[in-house]
């Protein structure tokens, strides 16, 4: 399908991405693919991926699901990078895989932030009646 326009039926993207499905859809992103991965492979654009996936409430449980799902193997996508570093590697090859395994961090930890993230929510309890509770997510606080 050429790259949605003017001139593109309404309902022709919709169309092509009710004709992939949702378990279809849900399988890419678990395999690690992006809204903008499958767009360009559709020849479609990344909103409209957004769109659909947000027009309906089931099809937007899933595919958040499916992306918490995919973390671990952005994980594993880093540590593959890095084991693939041959022994006599250059300065050079070891900072472009150690900045591959960072990417691949992040991108866990966008796609689950309790398991994989940095984030620190403080909660303290006050006098005044202000009450902050301290809780860590990440790797090291299971």
């Amino acid at each position: 399908m050429a790259r949605p326009n003017k001139h593109t039926p309404k309902g022709a993207v919709s169309a092509a991405l009710d004709a992939m499905g949702i378990d279809e859809f849900c399988a890419r992103l678990e395999s690690g693919q992006s809204n903008r991965e499958i767009a360009a492979e559709m020849g479609i654009s990344e909103h409209a991926v957004r769109m659909w996936i947000g027009a309906d409430e089931t099809r937007s449980a899933r595919a958040k699901i499916s992306r918490h799902e995919s973390a671990a193997g952005w994980m594993d996508r880093g540590l593959m990078a890095i084991a693939s570093l041959p022994p006599e590697a250059t300065p050079a090859q070891v900072a472009q895989m150690r900045e591959m395994a960072q990417h691949c961090r992040r991108m866990a930890a966008i796609r689950d932030p309790r398991g994989y993230g940095e984030r620190v929510q403080a909660d303290v309890e006050h006098s005044g009646g202000l009450t902050v509770e301290i809780v860590k997510f990440g790797a090291d606080t299971k």
